[in-house]
């Protein structure tokens, strides 16, 4: 929707990482992904998802749904707060901005950590969880695969968003980092607001307001036709370094008065574009993978 000159102030006033790939691109990210699952996925799915109703629902449970879950989950567990980011730097000393890397020592907090570690940890180890077949009989361990399937779907969406692969100057992912952004749909009048707020939802607002419609757009223009199997080469690292490229891209566009305007939107909607859809194929392989060992 579109905000006001009140709450943007607010949310420059967060505190770092606070926000996430907006609602819209968690939901993008899970729409994608459902539309590439075996049956049989579909129907672990199910199960695990409906396990969680008194009265189980008569139609299907959308990954959609659920692809937001776990940022109100963190609100009351502030153990899985550094779970959503990686913040890889964009400058480091000795090095161009392209050649950094992620470093699990620099990147990643300890295990110990009140906050949690870090996206590529959170990440593995959830796919560990959720790679291990459930007990259906077994209602604790149905919630466990339960809460890892969300944990899963929210956080390849996070892995997608380029302001949660990086940091400039320690600006908390681009939270820190405040914009003026005047794009088609704010009626030319600029909004003041952070970085990262931009790639969350400005700009996916701006080119399409129905996240649904997004996804029949990505459907039939950028995914149309593409060899999907070479977006799963690699790993969870490789993925979350070339996330970080795109950031490095994406603080590259922003110009020296700091307005990003119509000019940027089509450079940053390819960006968001092969996010959004890598990310989808990706969760969907992921899913396919870890049930297929399933009953």
């Amino acid at each position: 929707m579109r905000l006001s000159m009140m709450l943007t102030s607010l949310l420059i006033l967060l505190p770092a990482q606070a926000m996430a790939w907006g609602d819209g691109g968690h939901s993008i990210v899970a729409e994608v992904a459902q539309h590439r699952l075996t049956p049989h996925s579909f129907d672990v799915v199910q199960k695990l998802l409906k396990s969680e109703f008194s009265a189980a629902p008569m139609g299907p449970v959308s990954l959609a749904s659920i692809s937001s879950w776990a940022d109100d989950y963190r609100d009351k567990h502030k153990e899985t707060a550094n779970w959503h980011f990686v913040d890889i730097p964009i400058n480091v000393e000795g090095k161009k901005s392209e050649d950094v890397t992620y470093d699990e020592g620099r990147d990643c907090k300890p295990s110990d950590d009140p906050s949690g570690t870090c996206l590529v940890k959170a990440v593995e180890e959830q796919l560990q969880i959720l790679s291990k077949p459930v007990d259906f009989n077994s209602a604790s361990a149905v919630t466990e695969h339960t809460k890892a399937l969300k944990f899963v779907v929210h956080l390849y969406g996070d892995m997608a968003q380029p302001l949660h692969c990086a940091e400039r100057d320690d600006d908390g992912g681009g939270n820190g980092f405040h914009v003026f952004y005047s794009g088609p749909k704010q009626n030319s009048w600029e909004v003041r607001t952070n970085l990262h707020k931009v790639w969350d939802s400005l700009i996916l607002g701006d080119v399409q307001w129905n996240w649904n419609a997004y996804v029949q757009d990505l459907e039939q223009t950028w995914l149309k036709g593409k060899d999907e199997s070479t977006f799963l080469a690699g790993s969870v690292v490789d993925w979350v370094n070339a996330c970080h490229q795109q950031a490095v891209r994406a603080y590259a566009l922003v110009p020296a008065d700091l307005t990003l305007t119509q000019n940027q939107l089509k450079d940053e909607k390819a960006i968001a574009d092969e996010q959004l859809a890598k990310a989808g194929v990706r969760l969907a392989d992921a899913l396919n993978k870890a049930f297929s060992s399933y009953p």
